[in-house]
């Protein structure tokens, strides 16, 4: 945690603080010093306005002490502190899912570990301030989603949570609306099978229904007095087509623009190719080949789907998985939205993507000794080599590819986005160059890791500015 960039989660910090600022002015009034303190950006009109703020909510504590506030350094600590402990949060949460669906700590033992010491993962999961945290929020969303189909009709904490997570889930992208409604089909398709539809199921279902656009709303203070249909058309629109901040990047040995020359439509799944550990590619293939035969088998025997057990309601969770995993696959096919940095934006995929690699894990045990362990000795080599990867390379992991990328990765795909290896090459700038100035597209990088270089590299080496990287 302490080897990490702080430069992204610096510049995100005044949009956190615009909606702490807005909860400050409801509660403590306009002219509160602490409102004052952070800043004069307003969440109903910046541009920058809330487009996912709502995991980083346990900062506002730590918020009220200026002194924290103001010390760069610290706070920046502070924030990676959180961003890691909403991340295990939600990795716990899908360790309880995969326990549940599998039936055996030890497999969903190892899916927590397959998807924390993916390299990109592991690096990201104590500076990466957005997407991880739709990370964290999905898995959860996941886990309190099977307790919302599996629960007792009596229960109505489960849909309360389940609302809640998905609520701030789709804070923390737009998109998170998605997997709520494939879960919310998910458990109105149980219980009229299982044919449970009685009046407290029912209600179940409601509460779920009603809550989340209320906790959605709550949570989300650029929504409100009237700004809701505004916002929202604001966030769609930036999710779809982002070209305020235009992006060049390499893949696959091409340069590209993320505004001006696009890839094509097989961007983010070229891309989920070769950033994830091999075995986990061909596993979570397994898992969704397996998953559409146990479907259709179980619909032309008409046995299955409708048992009382729960791992018949496994199963149907595993297919409302792949379904969801199939209507994200089309939205990007279709909608072709604007992405950059690899397939970042759209990390929330793979939480759902080690679930179905773990299920395959636990179809191919279940036929037979040899099929598990094959697949469970694949499955720790694979973690084993990750964690050489992590060793080896920290702090820089998240420039992870794997054998699916080719050769010559430095000229193929995009490196260091982050800037992690930014006070290592001042470092050797400073030493085999000696005095002199630099210029970057990403000046702030530069001055950051500059100031935390050692005096022996801020002798020599002095940032002389930016240049347009658009132009470069």
């Amino acid at each position: 945690m302490f080897i990490c960039p702080d430069s992204y989660c610096r510049y995100e910090t005044p949009i956190i603080f615009m909606n702490f600022q807005a909860y400050g002015r409801l509660l403590l009034g306009d002219d509160s010093g602490y409102v004052n303190g952070l800043g004069d950006r307003d969440v109903l009109t910046d541009v920058e306005r809330d487009h996912g703020a709502s995991a980083l909510y346990l900062l506002i504590p730590f918020s009220f002490s200026s002194a924290l506030r103001n010390d760069a350094n610290t706070w920046m600590l502070t924030v990676r502190a959180v961003i890691f402990f909403m991340f295990w949060l939600g990795l716990v949460s899908m360790y309880l899912l995969m326990k549940e669906v599998t039936g055996s700590r030890f497999l969903a033992g190892l899916g927590a570990l397959a998807l924390w010491l993916s390299p990109r993962f592991f690096a990201e999961s104590t500076y990466n301030n957005k997407d991880m945290m739709a990370v964290a929020c999905t898995m959860m969303v996941m886990y309190t989603g099977f307790k919302l189909i599996t629960g007792k009709k009596k229960d109505f904490i489960w849909p309360l949570i389940f609302s809640f997570v998905a609520a701030m889930n789709t804070n923390m992208r737009i998109t998170g609306v998605i997997i709520y409604g494939v879960i919310g089909l998910t458990y109105l398709a149980v219980i009229l099978i299982k044919k449970e539809a009685g009046l407290l199921k029912i209600l179940r279902g409601i509460e779920a229904l009603v809550f989340m656009p209320i906790f959605y709303i709550v949570l989300t203070p650029a929504t409100w007095y009237g700004h809701l249909s505004e916002f929202i058309t604001y966030v769609i629109n930036n999710s779809e087509e982002f070209t305020r901040t235009p992006v060049s990047f390499f893949m696959a040995g091409n340069i590209y623009d993320s505004v001006l020359y696009p890839p094509d439509a097989s961007y983010i799944f070229r891309y989920i190719l070769v950033t994830t550990p091999p075995v986990l590619v061909v596993l979570s293939i397994a898992g969704i080949i397996l998953t559409a035969v146990k479907c259709g088998k179980s619909v032309s025997k008409n046995t299955g789907l409708n048992k009382a057990d729960t791992k018949y309601e496994g199963l149907f969770y595993e297919i409302s998985m792949l379904i969801y995993l199939l209507i994200m696959a089309l939205v990007l096919i279709i909608k072709k939205p604007v992405f950059y940095n690899g397939w970042r934006h759209m990390y929330f995929l793979y939480p759902v993507i080690i679930f179905m690699a773990l299920c395959a894990v636990k179809d191919i045990s279940d036929m037979g000794k040899i099929g598990s362990f094959v697949s469970v000795s694949a499955l720790m080599i694979q973690l084993v080599l990750s964690v050489g990867f992590i060793v080896t390379n920290h702090p820089m992991e998240f420039s992870y590819y794997n054998v699916f990328a080719g050769k010559n990765l430095d000229t193929s795909w995009d490196g260091d986005y982050w800037g992690v290896g930014m006070e290592q090459v001042l470092t050797d700038i400073s030493e085999e160059i000696g005095e002199c100035s630099v210029m970057s597209s990403e000046a702030i990088f530069i001055k950051l890791n500059l100031e935390k270089a050692p005096e022996s590299v801020r002798e020599k080496v002095t940032l002389a500015g930016w240049y347009d990287w658009q132009g470069y």
